[in-house]
């Protein structure tokens, strides 16, 4: 009987040194059941790729839930590996230290998770992730049953895309195993036949962009064939505008897509930048200041570091007196492109008064070619040309015109990357610049001022005070601020509804059958 008793407390206690624990934890968790967890947080992409609903829901019960203050570590880059871990609240930030000791970071919101890689691999924590709201509400598994539920078909569909993943030209220097993986987990396989239409030219059904994984893909706007690891779909989303091409399955062809959305959130713009090969057919295209009347979102844009700081923006001045044509037609020429798409009236004059003058005489560059870019033009008078040269040509070729009330150079406000083109005055010229930093400290400015000013207003709404503050800064991010004149019809009854209205300033009138 004591034998037994003694067999009894040691199991004991091994299960109390089994039960989960936190790398690097300074006091010991308050553990409790996360069952209920599953509709009051945002859906979890990586439970999402390979779980249904029903699964989903059963995991997310299983879990224990933990409460850390901000400062507590959650693991550490080095440490073995035992836990999986989901946001539910709060927000966490990832810390990866480079072989040369550089450090990148990045943060993980609710919805997000972390802590996958080292339980699939068996190999050290490959970041370390700390706390750094207030409050984070996690959720967490061990490796035994996270395994044994998702693991092993993360694990599968790893294997098979990680390594294509490493041959894609766009993820083979900027991406880490990590984020390759995230981006494996979310690609979905389409397979096409001899003749199938992949896209269709004009086509705003859909935007997916698209990695051929076999076979050989005809893409008859470029003249040219995509094999194994090429892409296309890119351009289409991050413009925003209708597909630009056929593109033809010659044979049995299997694809690997990601949605616009997925896109935007796993695909670093800068790798694009970097790799470039279709920034000139995007200019052949229209792809400089081309205009769409398809509803614009937000995008956060891959940035340099200049300063923009709030002294900075003041001290921005009005360079040169404008007549009301070079107004009309500068205000024109920002308004149809897209980068400026969500700025209110007040930042548009802004940018209207920091432009400079530029006189160019016939035959001059204005931009040359695969020099760095820091200036956007808006053409006031005159005729110029845009000339690309491929890898494969001696001559540059003309692929585009300008004239008055044209714009070229935007992307110029947006990261750092190589001219795509050429532009070279026919005429004289008149032209009016605006660079990057003035750009960018405008803007940047307002849109803090803006945030802070939605993040009380929204506080405030009966409606939405069930959420979290970093759910309500989520909607910060994506409101979009639209003003009426009197009388103009905001919705009308009958219509199908698309969006959701917040009254910042003003009164509306509300009508029902006729009747108010």
């Amino acid at each position: 009987a004591l034998l037994v008793r003694r067999l009894l407390l040691r199991r004991r206690h091994r299960r109390r040194r089994r039960a989960p624990a936190m790398p690097g934890e300074v006091t010991k968790p308050q553990l409790r059941s996360a069952k209920g967890s599953y509709d009051r947080m945002p859906p979890n992409p990586l439970l999402c790729a390979y779980l249904d609903d029903a699964a989903r829901r059963a995991f997310v019960d299983s879990m224990m839930e933990v409460v850390v203050k901000q400062g507590e570590v959650i693991m550490r880059q080095g440490d073995k590996g035992n836990n999986f871990y989901i946001v539910k609240e709060g927000t966490l930030e990832v810390e990866v230290k480079d072989g040369d000791e550089s450090t990148r970071s990045r943060t993980i919101g609710a919805g997000g998770s972390c802590g996958e890689l080292a339980l699939l691999t068996g190999q050290p924590r490959s970041a370390s992730i700390t706390a750094t709201s207030a409050e984070v509400t996690l959720l967490m598994v061990n490796r035994k049953a996270f395994n044994n539920t998702i693991g092993t078909l993360i694990a599968k569909k790893r294997s098979v895309w990680n390594p294509f993943l490493q041959g894609v030209s766009i993820f083979s220097k900027d991406l880490n195993e990590y984020e390759r993986g995230l981006i494996a987990d979310a690609l979905s396989p389409m397979i096409f036949e001899e003749g199938d239409l992949i896209t269709k030219e004009g086509d705003t059904s859909q935007s997916l962009f698209y990695i051929v994984y076999k076979g050989v893909v005809l893409d008859e706007a470029k003249k040219t064939n995509l094999t194994e690891r090429d892409y296309f779909g890119e351009v289409e989303i991050l413009q925003k505008r209708p597909c630009m091409g056929n593109r033809i399955a010659k044979g049995h062809v299997v694809c690997a897509a990601l949605s616009g959305e997925q896109f935007m959130k796993l695909v670093p713009l800068h790798a694009l930048v970097k790799d470039g090969r279709n920034q000139a057919f995007a200019l052949t295209q229209g792809g400089a200041g081309a205009s769409t009347n398809r509803p614009m979102r937000g995008r956060r844009y891959g940035e340099s570091a200049e300063v923009t700081s709030s002294y900075q923006s003041k001290t921005l001045k009005s360079n040169t007196a404008k007549s009301k044509e070079a107004l009309s037609r500068i205000m024109h020429a920002i308004k149809q492109n897209v980068i400026f798409s969500r700025l209110n009236e007040n930042q548009l004059k802004l940018l209207q008064q920091a432009m400079m003058e530029h006189h160019v005489p016939a035959g001059a560059n204005v931009i040359s070619q695969g020099e760095k870019g820091n200036h956007f033009y808006v053409v006031d008078s005159g005729e110029l040309d845009a000339y690309v040269k491929t890898a494969d040509s001696k001559a540059s070729t003309q692929v585009k015109s300008f004239g008055a009330g044209d714009s070229f150079g935007e992307l110029a406000l947006m990261y750092n990357c190589p001219r795509t083109a050429t532009i070279m005055a026919r005429t004289d010229v008149v032209l009016w610049s605006l660079d990057r930093v003035s750009f960018r400290s405008i803007v940047l400015e307002a849109n803090t001022k803006k945030a802070s000013m939605y993040e009380s207003f929204l506080e405030k709404v009966q409606l939405l005070e069930p959420l979290t503050k970093d759910q309500r800064n989520r909607m910060v991010d994506a409101l979009e601020e639209v003003a009426y004149k009197v009388d103009e019809k905001i919705i009308q009854e009958g219509e199908a509804g698309t969006h959701f209205y917040i009254i910042v300033e003003g009164e509306v009138v509300i009508t029902k059958g006729g009747q108010s």
